[in-house]
């Protein structure tokens, strides 16, 4: 308990610490309240969005979702399974960024593919919207055929 309440207390002092946004971002929000207050937040929080592509992930991924490869095969890095990976000890599979990439699969450990946390069966059913469809902190890297067989059921 001790460990948990030490690590959230961290966090928080670290995101205050280091999280701050600029001085003049909430700019004009100080005497808004209601209706006002949301529009003006939607407007400051949007104003730099740039959504990305589903066919983007596939860039995003070896930026963030890496771990350092167990096996000597030649790479550093690989991407980061959450299915397949086993924490201090040798991953069953080990895809290499940006090559085992796949859509389509033959079999489990033969490639990696895009899975979203929550099924996108359960909003819009396709991938070329923004979004749901899109965001990289809902969509992330497994094994093809696992990914398939999981199908739209909830975690």
């Amino acid at each position: 308990m001790k460990l948990l309440l030490l690590s959230l207390f961290e966090l928080i002092f670290c995101s205050a610490l280091f999280a701050q946004p600029p001085s003049s971002y909430y700019s004009g929000t100080d005497t808004l309240s209601c209706a006002s207050l949301k529009t003006a937040l939607k407007k400051i929080i949007s104003s730099s969005v740039k959504p990305q592509s589903y066919s983007a992930l596939w860039s995003q991924y070896p930026k963030t979702d890496i771990k350092p490869r167990t096996l000597d095969s030649g790479s550093a890095n690989v991407i980061y399974d959450i299915y397949s990976s086993i924490p201090d000890s040798i991953d069953p599979y080990q895809f290499t960024p940006s090559k085992n990439q796949c859509g389509n699969y033959t079999g489990e450990g033969g490639c990696y593919n895009r899975e979203h946390s929550v099924p996108l069966s359960w909003f819009s059913g396709t991938t070329s919207t923004s979004g749901t469809a899109t965001d990289y902190n809902f969509i992330f890297p497994t094994d093809g055929k696992v990914n398939a067989e999981r199908s739209n059921y909830p975690y």
